[in-house]
């Protein structure tokens, strides 16, 4: 609560996982049109570009420091063979594109 998107990425990462973040920027809002357990909802959601300083240990699956959630590295070619939320997300992120812009793009995405 009360707390920047900005800041809370860098308190997450480092809480979550110890990383410190070296880089970041703000590259799709999103309207997220979805239907959960019979309900309607309307999310909005900030999505940033994050580069983590240093080298980060690249395996299958690896804890959060809290253990109450498992995390997977999923090489974005192959985002589209897994369940990822929003859909949208597995159609391909063009990560050089997103790097060299400062557009900030604005998504509005129906399930």
């Amino acid at each position: 609560m009360m707390e920047e998107t900005p800041d809370a990425i860098n308190r997450e990462i480092r809480e979550e996982y110890g990383w410190t973040i070296k880089s970041k920027k703000l590259v799709w809002i999103v309207e997220n049109f979805f239907r959960l357990d019979e309900k309607d909802f309307h999310e909005l959601g900030l999505y940033y570009l994050v580069e983590i300083d240093g080298d980060v240990a690249v395996t299958e699956d690896f804890q959060c420091r809290e253990g109450i959630c498992v995390s997977r590295w999923i090489p974005i070619g192959e985002l589209d063979r897994h369940r990822i939320v929003p859909e949208f997300i597995r159609q391909g992120i063009d990560v050089e594109q997103l790097m060299h812009t400062n557009e900030v793009k604005h998504i509005i995405h129906h399930q």
